[in-house]
């Protein structure tokens, strides 16, 4: 598999709600070189249900990790599962 030129990490909790807004737009860019990594940082909101019936691109991976009460965690865990040539941050309320 070719490298994406970006990873996008979006570190997530209990948006189930405002993450779609998020993904459809990043989902919706003309460029389309890139990967989607959502780390979930301890969601109790079927945020990985939503993402796996709603979302079936193979550029979007998802993780759960145990939650960690910031989004540092979650950023660093998503920098070290990059594949990208660079990496850009996206919050999931955004």
């Amino acid at each position: 598999m070719k490298r994406p030129f970006f990873t996008v990490i979006i570190p997530t909790f209990n948006r189930v709600a405002k993450l779609p807004v998020c993904l459809n737009s990043v989902m919706s860019q003309t460029f389309d070189d890139f990967e989607v990594i959502i780390i979930d940082n301890g969601s109790t909101d079927n945020t990985e249900n939503m993402i796996s019936q709603e979302y079936v691109d193979s550029r979007i991976r998802y993780f759960w990790q145990e939650g960690s009460g910031s989004p540092a965690k979650p950023r660093n865990q998503g920098i070290q599962k990059a594949k990208g040539i660079w990496i850009a941050f996206l919050d999931s309320d955004d």
